[in-house]
């Protein structure tokens, strides 16, 4: 088989009457060229079928034009984030390399490791613990979950990290705002990870002081045994719920750490004959594509996780080319969307 001739910067200089320093600046986004000469240079490009040599040029510039985005597992959860990044990406030279970490602390000094090994230029990242980050010298963006605020206060922490993330804490204070409005005092909540080791386990208590400020803001008191730890999978979710189920008189109101779960706690809920939402009122977190085709229709607290992705592309853009040099943080704030279930 015939190999194809690689096709060179000077063979589009030649072809465009133009230097070989003006076909680099242009490819590379320079806006130096006038526009007329960057139409012509990018056409016989495409007509040549020329491909940028990543290798050779990541050494002429000392950047490889890659991003690494680490995320904690490759299941739905997180597909409307990826999809926002790869779009973001979509029109500039950079690719992504995705990564889970299975959200274990040792798979994520792992993943850091093979991407400062490609090298990457900076990680984008839904982390599992801060201390991976503390030698990593390339621009990070922590995403989706951060430890902004203090988990006993519940106040904004300063940092010089940077991040994007929905405001956790507002999200769950208006969820629990939402559910006393319908159910009164009679609510529970289930929550994630306990572990304030984890960045996970940290969130979820962030969540909790929302909980906590819902409740004091309508003068009610905080009763611990109306709080549930660890609904971690859709098994743990229909255990969780199988207790509650015990010690709850309907109608009562259930919130859950996220729409994936509450799949779990509907499951369990309808098994033992209980009609939502006429005796459980359920609201999830998150808002997934798929909380709108539960049954019953999941009401949940809307997090923007496709323009998560694309903030955090856009802030890492920025970073790397030196157009910020303070950090960067962005909070979102969550809407309560109302379905069928409450």
């Amino acid at each position: 088989m015939k190999r194809e001739k690689t096709v060179r910067l000077s063979d589009i200089a030649n072809k465009a009457g133009v230097s070989v320093s003006a076909v680099s600046k242009t490819l590379n986004g320079s806006s130096e060229i006038p526009a007329a000469t960057q139409e012509r240079i990018m056409a016989i490009a495409r007509e040549l079928n020329y491909h940028p040599n990543f290798s050779a040029r990541s050494l002429r510039l000392g950047k490889s034009r890659i991003i690494g985005v680490i995320i904690p597992n490759n299941d739905f959860s997180y597909n409307q984030v990826l999809t926002g990044i790869s779009k973001a990406l979509q029109d500039t030279d950079y690719t992504p390399i995705f990564i889970s970490t299975k959200d274990d602390p040792e798979y994520e000094k792992a993943a850091i490791k093979k991407l400062l090994s490609i090298p990457v230029d900076g990680i984008l990242s839904v982390p599992v613990s801060m201390d991976s980050y503390k030698k990593v010298l390339v621009p990070v963006v922590f995403m989706s979950r951060y430890p902004y605020r203090d988990t006993k206060t519940g106040k904004i922490r300063k940092t010089d990290d940077n991040y994007v993330i929905t405001d956790d804490y507002e999200g769950q204070k208006l969820a629990t705002s939402k559910l006393i409005d319908i159910c009164g005092e009679n609510i529970y909540i289930l929550l994630g990870s306990d572990n304030l080791k984890t960045v996970a386990g940290i969130k979820e208590h962030i969540r909790l002081c929302g909980y906590r400020q819902a409740l004091e803001e309508r003068s009610i008191p905080f009763n611990p045994d109306r709080v549930f730890w660890n609904t971690t999978s859709l098994e743990n979710a229909c255990r969780i719920t199988e207790e509650v189920y015990k010690i709850a008189s309907p109608p009562f109101g259930l919130m859950v750490a996220n729409d994936y779960f509450a799949i779990g706690v509907i499951n369990s809920l309808t098994r033992h004959g209980l009609n939502i939402p006429k005796q459980v009122k359920i609201i999830g977190f998150d808002d997934l594509e798929m909380a709108a085709y539960l049954t019953p229709p999941l009401s949940t607290i809307h997090c923007s996780r496709y323009t998560l992705g694309t903030c955090a592309i856009q802030h890492m853009l920025s970073i790397i080319q030196n157009k910020n040099r303070e950090a960067i943080q962005t909070i979102f704030q969550p809407e309560y969307k109302a379905r069928s279930s409450t």
